[in-house]
């Protein structure tokens, strides 16, 4: 739809709004000046001095881990505008494009829609719904400003925006915040997370929406995943995103619109569903059909019995945990760049030992010198990193204590995480640690490799006669024969009883 399309109320309204979401001065309510210069700390720490050290070693996947440390920043810096989500627990609701999370969370509260349906229209900001004595929508644009917003200019902020209104205000909002004072649940928050695909989206949202989703569920206490149930299965796109989330959040899965099928494929497609998830290593506390339309068939009383178990078990913000994961991964890096440098060095340091050619010593001195300097610079960017972290955790615990809110630093157990290991190289720096010969592998590896048949793989299956002495015990009445030896001392004889 064009601007010269709309009526000039509309256009008006539409204008008026544009206005609010793209003001940059503070609004009425400052942030504490603590606070304030805790997040600026924050931001120098994230957005220059983290890339300036980036340029000088970094593994393959810093421009990941600094565009979630980014994510992270901006995540606390929402929460610091709203610090009643420190109280909460956060319940965070995904799923793919068009699964039906904001009538879920409708039939939820029982009450009128709050949010965007998507029927024809998906929600283009992540929106927390918590209780408050006033019902009040607010949101936070790109400069930290608050926006007071109508129900119906917020619900206009779907990603149809552009063609119905001929605007994109969602794309100057960060997030939104819903208070209600019909809300159910006192100590807990549940935030609508914007579909994380849309096949059929050709103005870029498919990136962006996946990160905001996965920066946003990641930060959860909880998390509830819907499939529909149209499809069957659940996708492997689903698959896929859920792998990237945190293994240590509860995650319950719903299959949305179980209307759309027959009452027994919906349980062969929760069966299936459930099994899915399981095969793939995915924990779920329990996988539930939903229906807004049967819900006698399909009730939401189940799934509110698990928000009503959440509410009780309140639990603190996962910034610290979530940025010294990201540290840890940079320390890992630097750590597995030290040990390569300091194997070659040694390498070279036995070259010098055994050489007496000039020629070859210069050249080994000069590699020497090189490696050392290698050496010298993952020590040097290693407690640079840690200072960088230092000041950062610093930060962390003032904006702690400002919000009068706990924030856990992790355990090392927490920082367990799979690596992938190269066995072959982890057995050759062990050797030359202890000045020992590298081993010539290759006939191994060929017998490794090469065809050939399993000579116990009759005996796996079964195939050949069990030993004589467990086809006896197989016979009628072991457990009397057996006993009666039992019985008897020991001696060779009786012990010869037993063996073929």
């Amino acid at each position: 739809m064009s601007l010269s399309e709309l009526d000039p109320a509309t256009l008006s309204s539409r204008y008026q709004l544009l206005c609010r979401a793209s003001h940059p001065d503070p609004d009425e309510h400052p942030l504490p000046p603590a606070i304030k210069q805790a997040l600026s700390q924050l931001d120098d720490l994230i957005h220059q001095e983290l890339p300036e050290l980036a340029r000088q070693g970094s593994p393959d996947h810093i421009a990941d881990l600094l565009a979630d440390m980014s994510r992270e920043y901006q995540r606390l810096a929402a929460f610091c505008e709203f610090p009643d989500l420190g109280s909460k627990v956060v319940v965070g609701i995904g799923g793919a494009f068009s699964t039906g999370k904001s009538s879920f969370i409708n039939t939820l509260l029982g009450g009128p829609k709050r949010l965007a349906t998507e029927v024809d229209e998906t929600t283009a900001l992540p929106s927390h719904l918590m209780w408050g004595e006033q019902e009040q929508i607010t949101a936070l644009n790109l400069f930290h400003r608050r926006v007071g917003l109508t129900q119906e200019e917020f619900l206009s902020l779907t990603h149809e925006e552009k063609v119905r209104y001929g605007s994109q205000v969602s794309a100057l909002l960060k997030s939104a915040y819903l208070t209600l004072p019909e809300f159910p649940w006192r100590h807990l928050s549940l935030l609508d997370t914007p579909g994380y695909s849309k096949p059929d989206d050709e103005r870029g949202h498919l990136s962006s929406d996946a990160n905001i989703a996965r920066s946003q569920l990641n930060a959860c206490q909880y998390i509830v995943w819907l499939v529909q149930a149209d499809a069957g299965v659940i996708s492997e796109n689903d698959l896929a995103f859920l792998a990237t989330l945190r293994r240590d959040i509860p995650l319950l899965v719903v299959i949305s619109r179980a209307d759309k099928k027959p009452e027994e494929d919906i349980q062969a497609i929760t069966r299936l569903v459930s099994d899915t998830l399981a095969a793939r290593g995915i924990t779920t506390l329990d996988v539930l059909p939903f229906s807004s339309r049967k819900k006698r068939l399909y009730p939401v009383e189940p799934i509110q019995a698990w928000l009503e178990q959440w509410e009780q078990s309140p639990q603190a913000p996962t910034f610290a945990i979530n940025f010294s994961k990201l540290f840890f991964n940079y320390r890992l890096f630097l750590d597995q760049w030290r040990r390569h440098a300091g194997r070659r060095l040694h390498k070279i340091n036995r070259i010098l030992a055994l050489a007496d050619n000039d020629v070859l010593m210069k050249d080994a001195q000069d590699l020497k010198s090189m490696a050392q300097q290698e050496c010298d610079q993952a020590e040097e960017l290693g407690k640079t990193l840690t200072d960088i972290e230092y000041r950062l955790f610093q930060q962390l615990r003032l904006v702690a204590g400002v919000l009068n809110m706990p924030m856990p630093e992790p355990s090392a157990m927490d920082l367990l995480q799979p690596v992938i290991q190269d066995m072959a190289a982890m057995l050759r720096e062990l050797r030359e640690r202890r000045d020992l010969p590298e081993l010539d592998l290759s006939d191994v590896l060929h017998d490794l490799t090469k065809a050939g048949t399993l000579g116990n793989l009759d005996k796996l299956l079964l195939r050949t006669q069990p030993h004589p002495a467990l086809q006896e015990l197989t016979e009628p009445q072991p457990v009397t024969r057996l006993a009666e030896l039992l019985r008897q001392p020991a001696s060779p004889s009786s012990i010869e009883n037993l063996l073929p």
